[in-house]
Formats: C-alpha cells, sequence, structure tokens
C-alpha cells in the first residue's frame, strides 16, 4: 500500500478502493469535468507540464490518452512511479521528462501533441506566456487545459494545518495574476479563452480563489 503523501497535492482513489493523499476537492472536481469530457481525452496525445506527483496524467491516461510528463522534483518523481507501478501504468501510456520545463526540447523531444495541460502551473512561473507560447508552438496542441491560481479575490492565506504543518503557502514564490491577465495572456500565445465554471465545490485547501480554462486556437 503506498503511503499517503503530504508533500504535494495528491487524491487518488487506488485500484483496491483505499484514497492515496490529501482531501483535496478541487483535483476531485477537475478529474471529474474531463471524465464528463473524455471526448477531449480519449486517444489524445497530451503534455502536461508540472506533474506533480502524477494526478493528472494518471487521470488522462485513464480516458484513453497518451500522456508525456515534465516534472522536475525528485520526491515527485518518485511518488509518482509508484503510482504507475499500482496502476500497471508506463510507456507509451505516460513518459515521463524528469527535467526543469524551460531545458526540454520540446520539438525534438516531445514533438506533435493534440493537448497542453498547465493544471496549477502558471502561478509558479516567471514571464510564464514566453516559454508556453514556445511550447506550444512547438508541439502544435490545439486544444489548451489551463488552472491558475487568481488574484485579487483571495482574502486569507493559508498557513498549513489539515495534517500538513509542513508546507507553508505563504512562503511559496507565487505570482497569483488576476483572470483578466491569465486570459490576456491566453490570447497573447494564439489562443481563446473560454473559463469554465466547475462549480461550488471547486476549490483547494488553501483556500486560494482559482479558475479553470479550456483554450482552443484563434
Amino acid at each position: 500500500m503506498i503511503a499517503p503523501h503530504l508533500g504535494a497535492l495528491v487524491h487518488l482513489t487506488l485500484p483496491d478502493g483505499s484514497v492515496c493523499g490529501r482531501d483535496e476537492h478541487r483535483l476531485d472536481v477537475m478529474s471529474g469535468w474531463m471524465r464528463r469530457n473524455r471526448n477531449l481525452l480519449d486517444g489524445k496525445r497530451v503534455l502536461d507540464l508540472g506533474s506533480n506527483t502524477g494526478h493528472f496524467p494518471i487521470v488522462m491516461a485513464q480516458l484513453g490518452a497518451r500522456v508525456v510528463s515534465v516534472e522536475p522534483d525528485p520526491k515527485n518523481l518518485a511518488f509518482f512511479a509508484d503510482l504507475l507501478a499500482v496502476y500497471e501504468f508506463g510507456q507509451p501510456e505516460i513518459e515521463i521528462l524528469d527535467r526543469n520545463l524551460r531545458d526540454v526540447d520540446y520539438a525534438a523531444e516531445v514533438g506533435s501533441c493534440d493537448v497542453l495541460s498547465t493544471l496549477g502551473l502558471i502561478y509558479h512561473m516567471n514571464r510564464p506566456w514566453q516559454i508556453l507560447d514556445h511550447v506550444l508552438k512547438a508541439t502544435g496542441a490545439s486544444l489548451w487545459l489551463l488552472e491558475s491560481s487568481i488574484w485579487p479575490e483571495i482574502s486569507e492565506v493559508w498557513e498549513g494545518g489539515n495534517g500538513c504543518s509542513d508546507r507553508s503557502f505563504s512562503q511559496e514564490f507565487v505570482l497569483h495574476p488576476t483572470a483578466e491577465e491569465v486570459e490576456r495572456g491566453i490570447r497573447e500565445c494564439g489562443f481563446v479563452p473560454e473559463r469554465v465554471d466547475l462549480g461550488p465545490d471547486y476549490r483547494s485547501e488553501d483556500k486560494t480563489p482559482r479558475g479553470f480554462w479550456m483554450a482552443t486556437k484563434a
């Protein structure tokens, strides 16, 4: 049995029925949306940037996608590998590039993709639209699934708790763009943003407001 991982956001039901990770409503809601929109992923090649411990790549693979995951953190990668073993996923369903997303040659190492996934990523990046524009052009993705924390709606910063006092979100390097800034960045990359309403259960433990977009080529 995989031990709960408290250093990153994971909430998956394992094949034996047990649940691994924290009670993270946001991940469940986003995964539920993907399952209801399986046609967007089934048979598609997906590039997932900042895959963390593998929650979304595994969900996407369950829905019939082939996923290239980019994740540099060794602790996340070790847990990701354990999950892959439990779910019996490997290449070609999920391929992992274990380095910083700025160090990947996307045209040569990834090639053509149908979908770009940047879920919970851009607010951790300096000049995110510059690198994402490059990735989109190099891979030719026609669909972009994007999620971000957003500003200025935030009214409280979460300082730990819920069994995860080793984490302090106030100490993370985050940019917290506004929803308008996110949509402007999407347009700068040549895509049309469509913000998806995921309902009242779309929330994270850090209480930071978030937005989810499905963007298509202009």
